[in-house]
């Protein structure tokens, strides 16, 4: 059962929106490509040049390869096949499994009983929330949080003139840039962040190799134990892929009965 608690678990994570980091040959470059290489759901724009160059370079090459194999006839081949068959199998109970965790319910008192008992359990690290507008000159950035000062609900202006003016991809959702912890982020714009109390932006642009930032920290959360509301989701997904794994334990007593079993 170690396998299937760490498929759910797998499923369970939230997939990232799809990026377009460019095409191979008319295949897209998408986040999909970026987690298969670095293992993890990145926004590559997010990196520095050198680094986002050397992991799309990478992708480069195995869509090439990848191709060339395909071309070269191996999918024709009898342990190909197999191959494709084992796969076959094992993502078919995947998603049956992914179906079956879907139609379990988990109310907030079970989710209010569980947290109380693992409190010690559910932690949390320094994290950020922030939005930033993102420009090419120090003269345009400085032009805008002249803009921002002017304003009376300063917050909705900011969000405004991000999706008017930031060259960011996250300009399109008002700089919106999540939840996040300080290493994420290129030092330059973790300083500065940092520095900021709830609900303030930055009055200098905040030069990095991007260019000139106007950061906005809507909240930010401490090093320690994690609320109940800020616990609610993984709580939740615990008790549900407990569920589920009850669930799966009853059908295979179930199924072990009616079937014919010969083990050597």
């Amino acid at each position: 059962m170690n396998k299937i608690l760490i498929i759910c678990a797998i499923i369970a994570q939230v997939a990232i929106a799809g990026q377009n980091y460019g095409t191979v040959n008319g295949q897209t470059i998408t986040s999909e490509d970026v987690r298969m290489i670095i293992g993890k759901p990145i926004d590559l724009n997010m990196l520095p040049k050198k680094d986002k160059d050397k992991i799309l370079d990478q992708i480069v090459k195995k869509k090439l390869l990848t191709s060339m194999a395909i071309k070269s006839g191996v999918t024709n081949k009898t342990k190909f096949k197999e191959a494709i068959k084992v796969l076959k199998e094992n993502l078919a109970l995947e998603y049956w499994m992914q179906k079956e965790l879907s139609t379990i319910n988990i109310t907030t008192a079970d989710m209010k009983s569980f947290y109380d008992k693992n409190r010690k359990s559910f932690t949390q690290k320094a994290v950020l929330k922030a939005s930033h507008i993102l420009l090419k000159t120090k003269a345009k950035a400085q032009e805008l949080i002249a803009t921002i000062n002017k304003s009376s609900n300063k917050f909705e202006k900011f969000k405004t003139l991000a999706k008017t003016h930031s060259t960011g991809p996250s300009g399109k959702s008002g700089g919106d840039l999540g939840w996040f912890e300080p290493k994420d982020m290129v030092p330059a714009f973790s300083k500065a962040a940092i520095k900021l109390t709830k609900g303030t932006y930055t009055k200098s642009p905040v030069k990095t190799q991007f260019g000139f930032h106007i950061i906005y920290l809507e909240d930010k959360k401490s090093k320690g134990t994690a609320s109940f509301e800020d616990s609610k989701e993984k709580v939740a997904e615990i008790l549900k892929q407990k569920k589920l794994m009850d669930k799966i334990d009853q059908k295979v007593v179930k199924l072990q009965k009616s079937a014919n079993i010969k083990l050597k």
